[in-house]
């Protein structure tokens, strides 16, 4: 199976290893539209893992996390997913969290560079869907 590269960014965190496949694992949340970010406050937070993983005393089938996190109240674009990813990501990446409580990072539209001209992207956005990248200017 050819990994994803979120995958091979990701299977080197600490509490991957319990499971029989990561790539499967990653796969399933890529199908289920969680992004990069989501994905990697997932795969980082070994306490979740370890709650996913100690029912299998070893290595969790690819689909426990995915029905997890849905039992859990942490599908896509959940206010609690959302608060994993500000906690892992805020700092570092300089996010903020928009009115819905949505991590965001603060960009301009290409060619605007006034400070007080700038908005909110949601990560994740496709950067055809993005209106501080080029290439939705460019289309």
């Amino acid at each position: 199976m050819k990994l994803s590269y979120i995958a091979k960014e990701t299977e080197k965190c600490a509490g991957t290893n319990g499971f029989k496949s990561w790539g499967r694992v990653v796969n399933s949340l890529e199908k289920a539209y969680y992004n990069s970010y989501e994905i990697e406050a997932i795969a980082e937070n070994t306490k979740l893992l370890k709650a996913v993983t100690a029912p299998f005393d070893g290595k969790a089938p690819y689909t426990s996390l995915l029905n997890y996190l849905k039992a859990n109240d942490m599908g896509h674009k959940s206010k609690k997913l959302y608060a994993m990813v500000f906690k892992a990501f805020g700092k570092r990446d300089g996010l903020e969290l928009n009115d819905e409580g949505v991590p965001c990072r603060r960009g301009t539209m290409p060619g605007n560079y006034h400070p007080n001209k700038t908005i909110l992207v949601p990560v994740g956005t496709p950067r055809s869907c993005d209106p501080t990248s080029e290439l939705y200017w460019s289309m």
